[in-house]
């Protein structure tokens, strides 16, 4: 992951794309870590293009 953005900010960014995901979802049981990888990598890309 990018060092220019401090650990919280991105945990923050991705805690809330990975609730995006499961509201797209429907909040269905069980794929909580799922979202959270997810959401992780497409944070990841997005701090990427940035640079």
């Amino acid at each position: 992951m990018d060092d220019s953005a401090p650990a919280s900010s991105c945990d923050q960014m991705i805690a809330e794309a990975a609730y995006y995901r499961a509201e797209q979802r429907g909040f269905a049981a069980g794929q909580k870590m799922a979202d959270w990888l997810l959401a992780e990598a497409d944070v990841e890309r997005e701090l990427d293009t940035l640079h």
